[in-house]
């Protein structure tokens, strides 16, 4: 059929200039269409926020359950004497070691050294946290055991090395005395049928002694040509 001049020249104008793709999505044939689609997409977004808060508060929800029944293993230091010999330093201490928590606590074991004052003691916590995670030693049945609300006493010394303390005595610290400073760095480590991963409590304790010369002031500073403290 022929088509009228105003027609034909109409059709030609719209074939060279076709609608907009923003003006296809809100054209009154396909705006239905598009708006059913943007709701689409709202709900996969929305049902992915969703998802993701129902993760983490299932991830919560296990993590109270944990901290509601695992055991925690509070340590009490009881420094006994310092001794110097030929082979360095040694702390006497004795831990009091309580189970505080709701289940019990297995495989505990003492992890303790002595840190010279002017040496950074947080690689040496770090080893002694490690110890028991360690490849060799993760299937070891090695430590103590202790039910909730009970308590145990275990002595266990802590030693510096000769080479160790010489190092510490040259450093000289404590300028011009001769004298050294010591840190107790230790690490309490203990599993649970509650989770396989480690439960470790760890503590860094400033070592001192009461001079009775002085009337029982508190000193942190000791010679090592005093053999007993």
């Amino acid at each position: 059929v022929p088509q009228q001049p105003d027609a034909a020249g109409k059709a030609e104008k719209d074939d060279k200039n076709p609608p907009s793709y923003l003006y296809r999505l809100v054209a009154p044939e396909t705006l239905p269409n598009t708006v059913l689609c943007v709701i689409g997409i709202l709900g996969v977004v929305a049902a992915g926020f969703t998802l993701k808060a129902m993760k983490e508060q299932a991830g919560l929800m296990q993590l109270q359950l944990e901290l509601s029944q695992r055991p925690w293993v509070s340590v009490t230091r009881l420094p006994q004497a310092l001794q110097f010999n030929a082979s360095g330093a040694i702390l006497g201490c004795v831990y009091k070691l309580e189970n505080v928590g709701g289940s019990v606590a297995w495989n505990i074991s003492i992890w303790a050294d002595l840190v010279p004052e002017g040496k950074d003691w947080r690689p040496t916590l770090d080893r002694l946290q490690g110890v028991m995670k360690d490849a060799k030693n993760e299937k070891s049945d090695y430590g103590y055991v202790l039910f909730p609300k009970e308590s145990m006493k275990q002595p266990q010394p802590a030693i510096l090395r000769r080479q160790d303390l010489d190092e510490a005595i040259k450093s000289d610290v404590i300028s011009g005395t001769g004298k050294v400073g010591f840190k107790l760095v230790g690490c309490i480590d203990y599993r649970s049928h509650v989770s396989t991963k480690h439960y470790q409590t760890t503590f860094v304790d400033l070592i001192g002694y009461a001079d009775n010369a002085r009337g029982g002031l508190p000193m942190g500073a000791f010679d090592p040509n005093v053999q007993v403290y």
